[in-house]
Formats: structure tokens, C-alpha cells, sequence
């Protein structure tokens, strides 16, 4: 796979996930205000939201009990460190491997998404890791 600009794939992958999950969370959301600060506010980190704010929002769990399995809430957190650092610091641009395991997260994520909103289709489009952790 030819990457032209990975800085720029890796930074629009990871901002695709935090409007996902703020997405799914004012769709979710009994309050018009949480709808509101989640649009409008700046939120906590994404792995934060991952592992906490998602749990209550729906009732498909993973065989250890969390809403987003471990190693893709993992994923995020490593991920959001090198956004910041790209953003912020003007780091080089991380590794095509890099690039292509945050996609792929970003993928499971806005699928499980789809999922945890009652679109039964969206649990066939998931990695096979990721369908796994809910199965068994």
C-alpha cells in the first residue's frame, strides 16, 4: 500500500473515531443537554470514553464485561499519544504499520458502533479479533 501522506491518514483515521463515539453518544443520549456538551464541548480523551462513558450506553458487553474489548481501547490510547505528538510536536509521520492498525481499529470501532445501536448487520463486519471478544 502506497501511504502519499501518512501524518495526514493517521490524524483524519483518529478524528474519524472521537466523532464516531461523540456521534454515538448524543444519538444515545436521554438529555438534549449531554447531546449539547458532547457536540459542542471538548471531550475526555477517547480511551477514556471507550472504557468508561460507552459501558452504560449499551448492553452488549464483551466476555470480560467491557463495551469496547481491551486491546482495541489499547489501540486508541497508544494511538491518541502519537496523534498529539504529531499534532503537536511535529514528530515524523508514524509507520505505514501504523497507519494500517489504526485504520483497521477505526473500522472495528465505527462497526461496533453501528452494532451497539442495534444494527445486528454491523457484528459480521468486524475483524475477526474484535468478533471474538463478544463471542463464547
Amino acid at each position: 500500500m502506497l501511504m502519499r501522506n501518512r501524518r495526514a491518514a493517521f490524524i483524519i483515521a483518529f478524528v474519524a473515531a472521537e466523532v464516531g463515539v461523540k456521534q454515538f453518544g448524543s444519538n444515545q443520549s436521554a438529555s438534549l443537554s449531554e447531546a449539547w456538551l458532547l457536540e459542542n464541548l471538548q471531550s475526555p480523551p477517547l480511551d477514556r470514553l471507550l472504557r468508561e462513558y460507552l459501558v452504560p450506553l449499551t448492553g452488549k458487553k464483551t466476555r470480560s464485561g467491557h463495551a469496547v474489548p481491551p486491546a482495541l481501547a489499547t489501540l486508541f490510547e497508544k494511538s491518541m499519544k502519537t496523534r498529539n505528538r504529531l499534532m503537536h510536536r511535529g514528530e515524523e509521520p508514524p509507520s505505514e504499520e501504523a497507519v494500517v492498525k489504526l485504520l483497521a481499529g477505526v473500522n472495528d470501532l465505527l462497526y461496533l458502533l453501528d452494532w451497539f445501536a442495534g444494527h445486528d448487520w454491523a457484528f459480521g463486519c468486524l475483524s475477526d479479533d474484535t468478533r471474538a471478544a463478544y463471542e463464547g
